[in-house]
Formats: C-alpha cells, structure tokens, sequence
C-alpha cells in the first residue's frame, strides 16, 4: 500500500502516488523500486542512490553539466526539464495487480519474473521534492509479534506437559 509522503525540497528527491514502480537499468537486468532518492553520476545520468541507471523512456536520462540540481523540474507524468528543455522521461511501470510475484532484488529493488511483462502506469503520478515513507505500521507489527510470541510460548507448555504426562505413564507401566 501507499506509504506517507514526506516533503524534503531535495529537487532529486521524487516520490510515486500510485501503484507504479520506477524502472532501474542494471547490468543483471531491468529492476524495479519506489526509492525516488535520485543523484547525477559523473557522466550527467540520473541514477538512483545506489548508483542505478533511471531507465527513460527513450534511453537514460543526461543532466547537461551546465544546468544545476536546482534548475531541474520533474513533472508529474515523469517529465524530466530544466527550462523548456525537455532531458528524458521517467520510465514508470506497473504490473497489473500481481506485485505478490516480484522478486526481492535487495536495496529496496524488485525483479519481475520472466512471464510478468511491465505495463506504463498512467495513473501514477510523481512528486519532486518528496519521498515516500515506509508503509509498515510499527504498533500492529509489534502487536502482531507479541501474539506470535505468546502462542509460541502457550503451544511450548503443551509440549512439555505432553512429555509430563508420558514419563508419569512410563514410570506406572515400570511399577
């Protein structure tokens, strides 16, 4: 689900409203994350923040080394600008309801399974200058963690006085 999105004024920084996923060009193949945490590398190309090509939708995205982080605008459909220079457009995919089959990929990526083929995602739309919070709701999780732990602990006393009652059967059959 959606997580919080959180207003940082970082113009890097992008965050997805929807069920679309930013596709990231790697040497293993195409990967797929929500981390909008974007940076330039040394050669002008938006990369994500471990490094990973932005996959665009007509090749990696080029920041001139003359337009500055400030200078750049990134509308809501994925439209990279600085000006009325139009740099590239954000590849932003979805899968269709079946994110239950993405593969965890580490660092906050996924792969899709050789038989799921990503669609655009028209509804998703992007926010420059924020980030999107994790959707884990710590009280539930924890919660949840306590009731495990005690049926784990109730299911432990079952056993043990199972064990109980078998060695007093034994130490009867002996007599």
């Amino acid at each position: 689900s959606q997580g919080a999105l959180t207003h940082t004024g970082r113009p890097l920084d992008v965050a997805l409203e929807g069920q679309g996923f930013i596709a990231l060009e790697t040497p293993e193949g195409t990967l797929y994350t929500r981390n909008g945490s974007l940076t330039i590398n040394i050669l002008g190309q938006l990369v994500d923040s471990g490094g990973r090509l932005v996959a665009g939708q007509n090749g990696p995205i080029v920041i001139p080394r003359t337009v500055g982080e400030s200078d750049i605008q990134i509308d809501p459909d994925g439209s990279v600008r600085a000006g009325e220079m139009q740099l590239g457009k954000i590849k932003i995919v979805e899968f269709d309801g079946s994110l239950s089959r993405m593969i965890p990929a580490g660092h906050g990526c996924f792969k899709a399974p050789p038989d799921l083929t990503p669609v655009a995602a028209p509804k998703t739309r992007i926010h420059q200058g924020c980030q999107e919070h994790s959707n884990v709701q710590p009280m539930q999780e924890l919660t949840g963690l306590m009731s495990l732990s005690r049926l784990y602990e109730s299911n432990i006393n079952v056993l043990r006085k199972r064990s109980e009652n078998n060695n007093s059967l034994l130490d009867v059959a002996k007599a």
